[in-house]
């Protein structure tokens, strides 16, 4: 189910591509949800920026915490934010067009980032190819702002699975350069990084594709 492109269209020019809730601009990583699933109807879609986006898609009714976005609310945040830029389009003129990176689409590009990591050493003697070590910065940013809990329960424990993974690979990274180059101890420490790595690989792109699939990135 989605909406006519040409309609999509009119909206995200109607909103200059800013969030109905936050008011961010987004630029191309702007999403447009249904307020009521299953109807396509333009008057049924909001744009929205990432984090609002897994915000009004993520409550959990067997554990609810705060209110959840109604039908009504959105609809209103929807007509309130059009309104101002309809009829008050000199706001705009001036105001920053910076979109600022959330906490959650921060952990979709660090997770890109550390899969390129881990799969430019996968298979090879990794001291020869490892150019840094696997961050966690926007993990530990989510996890420090709260915005974790945006995601489902499903999604948040594959991503804290990657970076469980990530902290483990890091360790035998830390351990493989303070290892003397000779010797067992230096084989067995390329060894343990080489599978940290591999087994890396494969968490990091399971949790990346159910990130994105949850934010409803392509």
């Amino acid at each position: 189910m989605s909406f006519k492109k040409t309609e999509i269209s009119q909206l995200l020019a109607k909103s200059h591509r800013r969030c109905c809730i936050c008011y961010k601009f987004c630029g191309f990583k702007v999403e447009v949800h249904h307020i009521k699933p299953g109807n396509d109807d333009i008057n049924n879609a909001i744009p929205l920026c990432f984090e609002c986006h897994a915000e009004v898609a993520c409550y959990n009714p067997k554990h609810p915490k705060g209110r959840k976005y109604s039908e009504e609310e959105l609809l209103e945040h929807k007509k309130q934010w059009l309104d101002l830029c309809d009829k008050n389009p000199h706001m705009l003129v001036g105001s920053s067009t910076h979109s600022d990176i959330g906490p959650i689409e921060g952990i979709v590009l660090e997770l890109e980032f550390n899969l390129e990591v881990a799969r430019l050493a996968e298979g090879t003697f990794p001291d020869k190819r490892i150019g840094c070590s696997l961050k966690s910065s926007q993990y530990e940013r989510s996890i420090e702002e709260g915005a974790i809990l945006l995601l489902s329960d499903e999604v948040k424990d594959k991503v804290t699975k990657a970076y469980l993974s990530i902290g483990r690979a890091n360790n035998f990274i830390s351990m493989l350069i303070n290892t003397r180059p000779e010797g067992n101890a230096f084989a067995n420490a390329q060894t343990n990084v080489s599978t940290s790595l591999r087994d890396a690989v494969e968490v990091i792109s399971e949790a990346l594709d159910s990130l994105k699939k949850f934010l409803s990135i392509k």
